[in-house]
């Protein structure tokens, strides 16, 4: 199984977290549905993590609460690390 983790880090865009995390979502529910699965019903599962599991304040007001901090992710295959937004 692959797994996949989403960086929420203060500050960054929102879409850059939500968009893949959306899309891979979809494909995990695609899969689901024709039937293309694992023992668990899944071949990828997806997390978000934080520096702790306190709520992050994302680019836009945007509010995200992560699933793990960062320090409780025993093992990822896949690291998305958002963008962010500063001054020119």
């Amino acid at each position: 199984m692959t797994h996949v983790t989403f960086l929420a880090l203060p500050g960054s865009l929102g879409t850059s977290i939500t968009i893949p995390l959306e899309m891979l979502n979809a494909a995990i529910e695609i899969a689901l549905v024709r039937g293309h699965t694992e023992n668990d019903g899944r071949k990828l599962t997806l997390a978000v993590a934080g520096m702790d599991k306190h709520d992050v304040l994302l680019a836009g007001g945007l509010t995200v609460t992560p699933q793990f901090s960062i320090a409780e992710i025993p093992a990822t295959d896949l690291i998305f690390v958002p963008g962010l937004w500063r001054s020119p």
